[in-house]
């Protein structure tokens, strides 16, 4: 069985990859071709060049659409012409090529799911950019055969005539582990923070930086100052296990990223505010699914975690029941044995 990997969110595909690869899938993924060094470490995928001139067709045809229709993941599925309609004109026969290549696909963008789920079957797995009007998109993809997964059920519940399946987001147990907080520090992660202000919560960020006792992991940040960095895989993973707090900055209109998760499970005390999305979008779901793992702050601000940074034997006790409440609600919601299982039994239930 052969599963086609669409691309749009690196770690999100790696994570997938792997865990087709441990359900015994052939993975297909065309977009990635040659060694190179990932977000996630090196990667050498198997792709060969045929392959990958398909795929390039394939985006050469979707950038432009972009350019020339719209830049819209959902107005993708009505302008006029649609994605698949323009994308068949400009690359048609690569679109048949790489699905006759496969059994069927797993995207997570918009434009993937409105142009594959014409050609082959496909699942579209949600990951916190949907709203209430994805109706439409749901209903499409869903008469053509595919299936439509949402990543919590905050999420689903936008959709609740729909009945959308829910599986979380997958983590090693073995591999996000070892939190010490031995280095005074907060852990904050997120991608072009300043540039993307209101969406990141970039003033719970200047709200609660401490001088000195900060990092910020992700890309475009460097405007930020020296210790905003792009950590390679291992370090990010050694600085989760030595800061002694993760602060959630959250991203509109995510319920929750893969980030705090990866905290969580390592076992990083979790601090964040209860950020409240726009009406249509699924609400800020970290709290809920993380519960006594997961402090809500009510004023974000600089003495409030002071109170979970410091060294008093108040503070340590409540950073070590943190720990092992955040370790123990990731393992048991998103720990790659139950994970796995569960889109086991989707796809056999689905493929038939």
């Amino acid at each position: 069985m052969r599963v086609y990997l669409g691309g749009g969110h690196e770690e999100l595909m790696y994570d997938l990859g792997a865990m087709y690869r441990r359900l015994g899938y052939d993975v297909f993924e065309p977009g990635i071709c040659g060694r190179f060094e990932s977000k996630r470490g090196p990667r050498d995928p198997e792709t060969t060049e045929e392959e990958a001139a398909h795929q390039r067709r394939i985006d050469d045809a979707l950038r432009d659409y972009a350019a020339k229709v719209t830049t819209d993941h959902l107005a993708c599925f009505t302008a006029r012409p649609t994605v698949f309609e323009h994308v068949m004109d400009a690359a048609g026969s690569s679109v048949e090529w790489v699905a006759s290549r496969a059994n069927f696909a797993h995207v997570i963008l918009g434009t993937h799911a409105a142009l594959f789920s014409h050609v082959i079957p496909t699942i579209w797995q949600f990951h916190g950019q949907q709203n209430a009007r994805y109706d439409l998109a749901i209903s499409e993809v869903c008469g053509r055969g595919g299936c439509v997964v949402c990543y919590c059920q905050q999420e689903a519940d936008l959709f609740p005539w729909a009945r959308l399946p829910v599986i979380h987001f997958g983590k090693n147990p073995q591999e996000w582990c070892g939190w010490t907080g031995e280095e005074e520090s907060v852990f904050y992660v997120a991608n072009s923070l300043a540039q993307r202000a209101e969406a990141c919560h970039y003033q719970a960020f200047r709200d609660t930086m401490i001088p000195g006792k900060w990092w910020l992991a992700g890309e475009n940040n460097e405007r930020l100052g020296d210790r905003a960095r792009r950590f390679r895989f291992d370090e990010f993973k050694q600085q989760m296990r030595n800061s002694r707090v993760f602060f959630a900055l959250g991203t509109v209109p995510a319920p929750y990223t893969l980030a705090p998760i990866e905290a969580a499970m390592t076992g990083m005390p979790i601090l964040t505010p209860w950020y409240r999305h726009p009406k249509e979008c699924a609400p800020y779901a970290l709290p809920d699914l993380l519960g006594a793992g997961c402090l809500v702050v009510s004023k974000p601000s600089q003495h409030a975690v002071e109170k979970v940074l410091g060294d008093g034997i108040i503070a340590r006790r409540r950073r070590e029941k943190l720990s092992r409440r955040a370790r123990e609600a990731a393992v048991r919601l998103f720990s790659n044995e139950r994970v796995d299982r569960e889109w086991a039994l989707l796809i056999k239930e689905w493929r038939g």
